[in-house]
């Protein structure tokens, strides 16, 4: 019985473990460090000209129109410099995160 317990208990500690990492935001992971900005900063960003638009910065950097967002656009900050992150799948299921520098296009 002390066996059960210890196994039961084990696993609902692992269950724990694992719903708590499911549950924290995707932005929490950002490569290559740095933090990610809030709607609200990006926008205003971009009426300051700090960073482009999401759709200008997909033209610049020859983003396919057959590729769509599969996650939220994210602005994050890697050694400063903002960064578009966003996960992208194209027509045939295939996904890629692109993570394109936020004013000038470059990777």
């Amino acid at each position: 019985m002390k066996a059960f317990r210890t196994i039961l208990i084990s696993m609902v500690a692992a269950a724990g473990l694992w719903l708590g990492a499911a549950a924290m935001p995707a932005y929490a992971a950002i490569p290559g460090g740095g933090s990610c900005w809030t709607s609200q900063q990006i926008q205003s960003a971009i009426a300051q000209g700090q960073i482009q638009s999401w759709a200008k910065i997909r033209k610049l950097a020859g983003i396919s129109d057959e590729l769509y967002e599969t996650s939220p656009v994210r602005v994050c900050l890697k050694g400063g410099i903002p960064y578009f992150i966003v996960n992208l799948s194209s027509p045939k299921g295939e996904n890629v995160q692109i993570v394109l520098n936020a004013i000038d296009g470059g990777r």
